[in-house]
């Protein structure tokens, strides 16, 4: 039964993938080019995927059987609480830059001066906007983090599609982000970025692994982030 389950885990992340990049070469490229342009309506767009994002791993954390005995070997390192709550203050604050970016946030801390701004209006931007993103993007924390209840059975290939979609997605997002920010065409950046969407976006996926999946559910995620730190470095 157990080799089925994995069987199926492993048809699921590889079918996620798959539809995943066939996004990233439909969509990437132009959504890239459209996040050069920092907009409400793009901090919009990153926040609901931000929250599908949050929503599909707090699902798959719950449905998932525990996977505290399977933490052995290399699993020990990434399943550790310590280590999931470090990946997901970066990825929480990774989300804050991505948001103060997107709503121009960074252009007006520079140009404007308390001299330019009331009392309010300058708690307002300095103090309850910041913090506001602050507790938005460190939410992810509790749900990576924090110890859930977790399943008894294997999660079906039905549901654990459009969860691995979910998150999928997310890493198409910042990769577009990464992609509007970063000097096109400098190749150098490639491992780094690999690296980077690696300790962003593998977590989930490893919990996924270590559960039910084995190691062969992360062939398939190798490659689509390959993908995505290729569409960062244009």
């Amino acid at each position: 039964m157990l080799k089925q389950s994995n069987t199926q885990t492993v048809l699921a992340a590889l079918g996620a993938d798959a539809v995943a990049l066939a996004g990233l070469l439909w969509i990437g490229p132009a959504l890239a080019a459209r996040l050069e342009r920092p907009s409400g309506v793009h901090a919009l767009w990153l926040v609901g995927v931000y929250v599908l994002f949050m929503a599909a791993v707090f699902v798959l954390r719950k449905r998932l059987p525990p996977v505290a005995d399977a933490a052995s070997g290399w699993w020990r390192f990434w399943l550790d609480r310590r280590t999931r709550t470090g990946l997901a203050l970066l990825f929480g604050l990774a989300m804050m830059s991505a948001l103060a970016y997107q709503l121009g946030y960074f252009d007006v801390f520079l140009t404007v001066g308390p001299e330019n701004v009331n009392e309010g209006e300058s708690s307002a931007l300095f103090v309850f906007g910041p913090s506001a993103w602050l507790f938005l993007s460190l939410f992810y924390v509790l749900i990576l983090a924090f110890p859930v209840r977790g399943g008894e059975t294997a999660v079906s290939p039905v549901l654990l599609l459009p969860l691995l979609l979910a998150i999928n997605g997310m890493a198409l997002f910042g990769s577009a982000l990464l992609a509007a920010l970063l000097p096109e065409g400098v190749y150098l950046w490639l491992l780094p970025l690999f690296g980077l969407l690696w300790l962003l976006f593998a977590p989930p996926r490893l919990l996924l692994a270590a559960s039910a999946g084995g190691w062969r559910s992360l062939l398939s995620l190798v490659v689509w982030l390959a993908a995505c730190a290729w569409l960062a470095v244009g």
